[in-house]
């Protein structure tokens, strides 16, 4: 697979094991949060009506 990506197997290995940071942990955060709007809604919401329900919460 490295090969194919053409990235050296001490960088994946590297990679992988590096902590998540800020940025990417308040992104998943926040991915699950409209997920579960969206699900509490029967997914008949969609981004406009979450954005602005993200918003309100603030």
């Amino acid at each position: 697979m490295c090969r194919c990506l053409n990235i050296s197997p001490g960088g994946y290995y590297a990679w992988k094991s590096r902590v998540s940071s800020a940025r990417q942990q308040d992104n998943q955060r926040l991915g699950k949060h409209i997920k579960a709007l969206h699900q509490q809604s029967d997914g008949v919401m969609g981004s406009p009506r979450i954005w602005k329900a993200l918003r309100h919460q603030r």
